[in-house]
C-alpha cells in the first residue's frame, strides 16, 4: 500500500498540466478563476470537484463538462437564464453560488435536477417573485439565501418540493405578504430571516407549518402590532427580532405560546404603554431589549413570570422612576440597562431580589439623591455606571456592600465633596471615574482602601492642591487623570506611592514648577503630559526616574530654558512636545541622548535666529527632518529654523537670552581665537621685515 503514497504527490501536478488558462489550480480538486475577465466556463479536467468564478463576464454555463463539480461559485457575473435556459447534469453538485448576477427569474424546472444541491445562494439579483414549484426536486436543499432582491410575495407553493430545508433567509426584498400556509412543508424550518422588508403584518397562518422554528428575524419592517396570532404557530420559537417596527404597545399574551424563547428584541419602536401581563409566559426567557421606545411607565408586575431573565435593556426611553420591588422575581439577572431615561428617584428597594447583578446603569438620568440602603443587597455588582446625573453629594454608606465592584463612574456630576469613608468597602475597584464635576478638597483616607485601582480620573475638577497621603497605598495604579484642576503646585512625595504607575496627565492646571524628586519613584511611567501649566523652568534631573518613558507633553508653557542635561535620561522617549513656549535657542546636546525619538514638536518658539547659539539646533531640525512633525520658524524674518542658521563665526554671539554658561564659553573661545590670529600674524611680519 505504501506505493498510494508515492502517487499523492503527482495528483496537482496531473491537475496542473491540464489547468485551463488563465486559471489557477494550486489544490487537489479546485480550479480558481476569480477575477480572470473570463466570458465563459473554461473546459474542466475530469478531476474538479470545485470551481471558483466569481467576478468575472461569464454570460452562460457550458452544456456538459461539469458532471462532477460539488461546488459552483458564480458570485458577480453576467449569468442570464431565461425562459428556455437549461443547467448541464450536475446530479453531485452540492452548493451552487449565483449572488449578484442581475437575474431577473428563475425558469420553472431549471433546479429540478440538482438532488443534492444543499446550498444555494441567489442574492443580491432582480428577482421579483419565487413561483410556485420553482424549487421542486430539491429535496437536500438545507440553506436558500434569497436577500437583497426585490421580491414583493411570497406565495403558497413557492418551498415546495424542499423538505430538508433549515434555513431561509430573505432579508432586503420589498415583501409586504406571506401567503397563508406557505411555510406548510417546511416543518424543518430552524431559521427565518425577513428582516428589511415593508411586513405590516402577519396574518393568521403566515408561519403555520413551520413548527420547528428556532429563529424569526422580523427587525426593520413596518409591523403596526405583535403578530400575536402567527406567533401561535411557532412554539419552539428561541429567538425572536422585532426590533426597528413601529409597534406601539404591547398587550396582554402577546408571547403566551412562546414558553421556549430565550431572546426578545423590541428595541427601536414606538411603545408608550405596556400592559401587566404582556410578558406572562415567558419563563425561559434570557434577554429582553426594549430600548429606544417612549415607556413611561413600568407595570409592577411586568417581569414577574421572568425568572430566567440574564439581560433586561431598558435604556433610551421616558421613564421618571420605577416602581417598588420591580425586579424582585429577576433572581438571576446580570445586566440591567436604564440609562438614558428620566428617572429622577429610585425606591429605596429598586432592587431588591437582583441579587445576582453584575452590571447596572443608570447613567444619563435626572438623579439627585440616591437612598443610601439602595445597593445594600448587590454584593455580585462587578460594574456601576452613575455618570451624568445631578448628584451633588453620596451617602457615606451607599457602597459600603458591593464589595466586588471594580468599576465604578460617577463623572459628569455635581459632587462638592465625597464622605472620607464612601470608598472604603470597594476593596476590588479597578477603575473610579470621578472627573467633570465640582471637587475642591478630597480626603487624605478617601482611596486609602482602593489597592487594586488601576486608574483614577479626578480631572475637570477643582482641585487646587493633593493632600499628604491621598495616594497612599495605590501601588497597583496605573494611569492617574488629574488635568483640568487648579493645582498650583507639587509637593516631592505627593507621587511617592504610585510605584507602576504608567501615565500621568497633568495638563490644564497652574504648575509653575516640578519639585526635584516628584518622580523618583515613577520608573515605569510612559506617558507624562503637562502642556497648558505655566511652567518658567525645569530643574536638571527632574526627568531622571523616568527611564521608561515615551511620551513627554510640555507644549504651551512658559520654558525660557532648558538645561542641556535635561532629557540625558530619556533614552526610550518616542514624542516630545515643546510647542508654544518662549524658548529661544537650545543648548548643544540637549536632544542628543534621545536615541528613541521619533517625533518632536518645536512650532511657536521665537527662534532666535541671529544668534550663534541657535546653530546647534537649526543644524539639528536640517539633519533630523522624518522626527521633526511641525515647522519651526525664525522669530524674526519668518525663515524656516531647519533653513536659518549661517556659519556660527558670522553670526552674533551676543545674543539676548542667552548668557548661559555655555553660551559665554562659546565667546571666550571665539575671542581666544582671534587673539591667536593677530600674534601669528604679528610674528610673520616681524620675520619678514627681519
Amino acid at each position: 500500500m505504501l506505493w498510494i503514497l508515492f502517487l499523492i504527490p503527482l495528483f496537482p501536478a496531473c491537475l496542473a498540466k491540464d489547468c485551463p488558462v488563465p486559471c489557477e489550480c494550486s489544490e487537489m480538486d479546485t480550479i480558481n478563476c476569480q477575477e480572470k475577465k473570463l466570458l465563459q466556463i473554461p473546459r474542466l479536467p475530469d478531476t474538479v470537484k470545485n470551481l471558483l468564478a466569481q467576478r468575472n463576464n461569464i454570460q452562460a454555463l457550458p452544456s456538459d463538462g461539469m458532471e462532477e463539480l460539488r461546488l459552483l461559485d458564480l458570485t458577480e457575473n453576467k449569468v442570464n437564464l431565461s425562459a428556455h435556459s437549461t443547467l448541464p447534469v450536475m446530479r453531485n453538485l452540492g452548493q451552487l453560488y449565483l449572488r449578484k448576477n442581475s437575474l431577473t427569474a428563475l425558469p420553472a424546472g431549471l433546479l429540478q435536477n440538482l438532488s443534492n444541491l444543499t446550498d444555494l445562494d441567489i442574492s443580491d439579483n432582480r428577482l421579483t417573485s419565487l413561483p410556485p414549484g420553482l424549487l421542486v426536486g430539491l429535496r437536500s436543499l438545507s440553506i436558500l439565501i434569497l436577500s437583497l432582491n426585490q421580491i414583493q410575495i411570497l406565495e403558497k407553493g413557492a418551498l415546495e418540493g424542499t423538505p430538508a430545508l433549515t434555513v431561509l433567509h430573505l432579508s432586503s426584498n420589498a415583501l409586504e405578504e406571506l401567503e397563508t400556509e406557505v411555510f406548510y412543508s417546511s416543518r424543518n424550518l430552524k431559521q427565518l430571516v425577513l428582516s428589511n422588508n415593508n411586513l405590516r403584518s402577519l396574518g393568521n397562518g403566515s408561519l403555520a407549518g413551520a413548527t420547528s422554528l428556532r429563529v424569526l428575524d422580523l427587525s426593520s419592517n413596518k409591523l403596526q402590532a405583535v403578530p400575536k396570532a402567527a406567533l401561535r404557530d411557532i412554539p419552539q420559537l428561541r429567538r425572536l427580532l422585532l426590533q426597528k417596527n413601529q409597534i406601539p404597545s404591547l398587550s396582554d399574551d402577546d408571547f403566551s405560546g412562546l414558553r421556549e424563547l430565550h431572546l426578545l428584541d423590541l428595541s427601536s419602536n414606538r411603545i408608550n404603554s405596556i400592559t401587566d401581563d404582556a410578558l406572562r409566559g415567558l419563563t425561559q426567557l434570557k434577554k429582553l431589549d426594549i430600548s429606544f421606545n417612549r415607556i413611561q411607565f413600568l407595570p409592577s408586575i411586568m417581569f414577574q413570570d421572568l425568572g430566567n431573565l440574564e439581560a433586561l435593556y431598558l435604556y433610551n426611553n421616558e421613564l421618571s422612576s420605577l416602581p417598588a420591588n420591580s425586579f424582585q422575581r429577576l433572581v438571576v439577572l446580570k445586566e440591567l440597562h436604564l440609562d438614558s431615561n428620566q428617572i429622577s428617584h429610585l425606591p429605596v428597594d429598586a432592587f431588591q431580589g437582583a441579587a445576582n447583578l453584575r452590571e447596572l446603569q443608570l447613567d444619563n438620568n435626572k438623579l439627585t439623591y440616591l437612598p443610601p440602603q439602595l445597593f445594600h443587597n448587590l454584593t455580585e455588582l462587578r460594574s456601576l455606571s452613575l455618570d451624568n446625573n445631578a448628584l451633588s453629594k453620596i451617602p457615606d454608606t451607599l457602597f459600603h456592600s458591593i464589595h466586588s465592584l471594580r468599576e465604578l463612574q460617577l463623572e459628569h456630576n455635581f459632587l462638592e465633596s465625597i464622605p472620607a469613608s464612601a470608598f472604603s468597602d470597594l476593596t476590588s475597584l479597578r477603575t473610579l471615574s470621578l472627573h467633570h464635576n465640582h471637587l475642591s478638597e478630597l480626603f487624605p483616607t478617601l482611596f486609602a482602601d482602593l489597592k487594586k485601582l488601576r486608574e483614577l480620573e479626578l480631572n475637570e475638577n477643582q482641585i487646587e492642591r493633593i493632600p499628604v497621603g491621598l495616594f497612599k497605598g495605590l501601588k497597583s495604579l496605573k494611569k492617574l487623570h488629574l488635568d483640568s484642576n487648579r493645582l498650583a503646585s507639587l509637593s516631592p512625595g505627593d507621587l511617592t506611592e504610585l510605584l507602576n504607575l504608567q501615565e500621568l496627565h497633568m495638563s490644564h492646571n497652574h504648575l509653575s514648577v516640578l519639585p526635584p524628586n516628584v518622580f523618583r519613584s515613577q520608573s515605569s511611567l510612559r506617558k507624562l503630559l503637562l502642556h497648558k501649566n505655566k511652567l518658567v523652568s525645569l530643574l536638571p534631573g527632574v526627568f531622571s526616574s523616568l527611564v521608561n518613558l515615551k511620551d513627554l507633553d510640555l507644549e504651551n508653557n512658559q520654558l525660557q530654558h532648558l538645561a542641556p542635561e535635561i532629557f540625558q535620561d530619556l533614552g526610550q522617549l518616542q514624542v516630545l512636545f515643546l510647542k508654544y513656549n518662549r524658548l529661544k535657542h537650545l543648548t548643544n546636546s540637549t536632544l542628543s541622548s534621545l536615541r528613541s525619538l521619533k517625533e518632536i514638536y518645536l512650532d511657536g518658539n521665537p527662534w532666535d535666529c541671529s544668534c550663534s547659539s541657535i546653530f546647534y539646533l537649526s543644524h539639528w531640525t536640517h539633519t533630523h527632518t522624518k522626527i521633526l512633525q511641525d515647522d519651526p520658524k525664525c522669530s524674526t524674518h519668518e525663515m524656516p529654523l531647519s533653513k536659518a542658521a549661517l556659519p556660527p563665526h558670522v553670526l552674533s554671539s551676543q545674543c539676548s537670552g542667552a548668557t548661559s554658561y555655555n553660551g559665554l564659553r562659546s565667546v571666550l573661545f571665539q575671542t581666544l581665537v582671534a587673539l591667536c590670529a593677530m600674534f601669528c600674524a604679528l610674528l610673520f611680519c616681524s620675520h619678514s621685515c627681519l
